[in-house]
């Protein structure tokens, strides 16, 4: 699904806490304080439908520029080391946080695999064990299967594994 048909969707279905979308100078600051371009469904998605969101009351998306009042900004990876991943260790700092979880955990762009189109894969950061599981081809993918299940994203991947294995209860 293209991210036009799911903001259409977005704007359609569920109760989202929405904010003004975000100008061409609060993304530019953000791809500077994160060394590199934001993938373009993400730069439509707070440019067109809200900086920073919480989609079906449940998922957050982060925000660019300085963030709003209640949902931050997107900015360098918080955790110590490199995590691990399926491929082996990942250079924290090619890792961006897009969207944060009451764990500690969150959803990353992996930075260090452009895609041709300028999207990167994304793929969810467990804080308690500093590793990456449960990897999507993009952030198109991660929104489809957000407004397809209008649940947490991890909580719908898997049959439920991730969450018994990483006690979101």
């Amino acid at each position: 699904m293209s991210i036009e048909e799911i903001l259409m969707r977005l704007e359609r279905e569920g109760t989202h806490e929405t904010y003004p979308p975000a100008s061409e100078a609060e993304r530019e600051q953000t791809e500077q304080v994160i060394g590199a371009p934001l993938p373009a469904s993400y730069r439509t998605f707070v440019s067109r439908f809200s900086n920073g969101a919480y989609l079906f009351e449940l998922q957050e998306v982060s925000a660019v520029g300085p963030g709003n009042e209640q949902i931050g900004p997107i900015g360098p990876f918080p955790g110590g080391g490199d995590p691990e991943s399926p491929a082996g260790p990942l250079p924290a700092e090619t890792l961006v946080p897009f969207s944060f979880d009451s764990n500690g955990n969150h959803w990353c762009f992996l930075t260090s695999f452009p895609a041709a189109d300028g999207e990167y894969p994304v793929a969810y950061f467990d804080a308690e064990r500093s590793r990456l599981v449960a990897q999507l081809a993009g952030f198109e993918e991660w929104l489809t299967v957000l407004t397809d299940k209008q649940d947490e994203v991890i909580r719908v991947l898997d049959g439920g594994r991730y969450v018994d294995e990483l006690n979101l209860g």
